[in-house]
């Protein structure tokens, strides 16, 4: 493996910074390759992280479309055992949700919708690379979450290209701007543990990427295991297997003799007693009885019963002054209704 790793050529490096006092919570660590990692952290669910650095549109073809079937067989591994948050360095030019298929996995708080560029002015390499992130998402159902939420521009740019000062107005524009190239996604599954996402652009680091933060919170709703009150049948051993077959056996052949004699049993063969076993569980079937229907329970007494039929021959009769009446004999009645089923408990 080893020598695998030193002839292997790398273009490209990631790496995982965690707090002392969470240590103690992280169960696995998996450098994937050199544009992926992996972080477990242990809980009542185990909570994934992956960080990616995607190959960028200058890259070859066959770099990216490895690099994403890598990516998209971890998340395939990893997304049902619990939450699963992508971040990382994507090299995709989102710009907006073009589409109702789209909006699905994109906010509408991308980086300057207004400015962004129409398919057709886009180089074939950057439509890829966009194409690409996208297809990842409607594969795995995955949201773009740091799109979600409304935020200044200053906090939705995420790279600030090549050349432009940091005091440069933070707007799309060529060759200098910024852009919304990093991005923090969840699966569908946890999209509401995710309470916040933003760019953070006053990050004490020199890199025009700027770090991309978000603010988690999973809650899991508490199940109560229900004991099982005897192993599955393909939960045995080889000998707990034996004993229930034996045991099955045992119960076949003795209800069989009490239904049609020890002497006919004795003397059926292999496949009458299949029959006899066939006809025994229709048999069984046909005697289940059917569970008995409670009773509607009684709301109101006689007295009430006979007040709301008064009721209705004087709505129907138009007077509403003996519907009144009865209305407050009701109320009296429900009471003493009441203080009846009281005291029958």
């Amino acid at each position: 493996m080893g020598r695998k790793l030193l002839e292997e050529q790398w273009t490209a490096g990631v790496g995982v910074v965690i707090d002392n006092k969470h240590v103690q919570h992280i169960t696995d660590i998996e450098p994937i390759n050199d544009r992926m990692i992996r972080i477990m952290i242990k809980g009542r669910m185990p909570t994934t992280l992956i960080g990616a650095y995607m190959p960028q549109a200058g890259r070859t073809e066959e770099d990216r479309e490895k690099t994403y079937d890598t990516l998209g067989k971890v998340i395939k591994q990893y997304k049902g055992r619990g939450p699963l948050y992508l971040l990382g360095d994507m090299n995709a030019r989102i710009q907006k949700a073009e589409g109702g298929m789209e909006k699905e996995h994109i906010g509408k708080y991308t980086f300057e919708p207004e400015t962004a560029q129409r398919a057709r002015d886009r180089s074939l390499m950057v439509r890829e690379n966009r194409d690409k992130l996208i297809t990842l998402c409607q594969t795995h159902k995955m949201r773009i979450m740091n799109t979600m939420f409304k935020k200044p521009k200053g906090k939705l740019a995420t790279y600030r290209e090549v050349g432009t000062p940091i005091w440069w107005p933070k707007e799309r524009g060529h060759p200098y701007g910024y852009e919304q190239l990093d991005y923090i996604l969840t699966t569908e599954r946890w999209k509401n543990t995710v309470k916040d996402a933003e760019a953070d652009p006053k990050a004490n680091i020199d890199t025009r990427h700027h770090p991309v933060k978000a603010r988690i919170r999973i809650k899991l709703k508490g199940i109560k295991k229900i004991q099982q009150s005897r192993k599955i049948y393909r939960e045995f051993t080889e000998e707990e297997k034996e004993e229930w077959t034996k045991k099955t056996e045992e119960i076949i052949e003795k209800k069989s003799k009490r239904r049609i004699g020890v002497q006919m049993w004795s003397e059926m063969s292999i496949w009458d007693k299949t029959d006899n076993l066939r006809v025994m569980l229709k048999e069984a079937t046909l005697e289940l009885k059917e569970t008995p229907k409670k009773e509607k329970k009684v709301l109101f007494s006689q007295e009430a019963e006979e007040i709301l039929e008064r009721r209705g021959r004087a709505l129907e009769r138009g007077k509403r002054r003996n519907m009144k009446g009865s209305l407050k004999k009701l109320g009296r009645a429900k009471g003493k209704t009441k203080e009846m089923e009281y005291l029958r408990l």
